[in-house]
């Protein structure tokens, strides 16, 4: 399976970056600024990754 960035998987779902921030415990801002090739922490990346329905490996973070 290919890896996906955030922003896709993100549409994919129909979520916005607030809506994706709230199911991952995070700030709207913060999503924007991975999906802008920051690399989040470990335990960001894994509540991002369960937001998601995925594993955090399945996502491209850069």
């Amino acid at each position: 399976m290919d890896k996906r960035t955030l922003r896709e998987l993100r549409r994919l779902l129909g979520l916005t970056q607030k809506e994706l921030a709230d199911r991952a415990g995070c700030v709207q801002s913060e999503i924007s600024k991975i999906e802008k090739g920051r690399i989040p922490k470990f335990d960001l990346a894994q509540r991002i990754a369960r937001a998601l329905e995925v594993e955090a490996e399945y996502i491209k973070w850069n």
